[in-house]
């Protein structure tokens, strides 16, 4: 077998624990399959020598242990406050294709903004916002597995975030 396929195949792993995250009501699940899937991607995009691919899924692993530990939410904030200017740094150094990384960063921004709140809800937003980034840049290159998969995490989360806009009580949580 070649190094694509079975790179490929452990992708396929990562992009299903992906899509299954937003189905799921607890933040802690949630973290909880996205780690596993920036794991899987990390491994993939090592596979596959992308370097800007690896490096924000990466980050992604990183920034959704910090919002896992048992930290104080002030300490979770400031750390992955850190991680925002090496990400970008990162990001500029190993730039392989303008537009493309510039969406691939974008989306990893908005994963590290994600991580930051304790609320679900605001989760959901930043990480259906690094969907659509994520989406863009398969759409840019014609990948349409990982286009596919981002479209079905990013519908997850809207229609959890449209269904908990319906409830009166929790929408005033999203207004804040």
């Amino acid at each position: 077998m070649s190094v694509f396929i079975i790179a490929q195949t452990i992708g396929l792993a990562g992009y299903l624990l992906y899509c299954a995250s937003p189905h799921f009501s607890s933040r802690q699940y949630i973290l909880g399959l996205e780690i596993s899937a920036y794991l899987i991607f990390c491994l993939q995009w090592a596979l596959l020598g992308h370097e800007t691919l690896l490096i924000s899924n990466g980050v992604g692993v990183i920034a959704t242990a910090i919002a896992l530990t048992g930290f104080s939410s002030s300490l979770r904030r400031r750390l992955i406050y850190t991680l925002y200017p090496l990400c970008g740094a990162l990001m500029l150094f190993y730039a392989q294709d303008a537009i493309l990384d510039c969406f691939a960063a974008l989306g990893t921004f908005f994963v590290l903004t994600a991580k930051l709140d304790d609320d679900v809800m605001r989760l959901r937003v930043y990480a259906a916002l690094a969907g659509f980034c994520f989406l863009s840049s398969s759409l840019m290159v014609l990948c349409f597995v990982p286009a596919l998969f981002n479209s079905v995490f990013l519908a997850g989360h809207l229609r959890k975030i449209t269904l908990t806009r319906q409830t009166p009580v929790l929408s005033s949580a999203l207004s804040h």
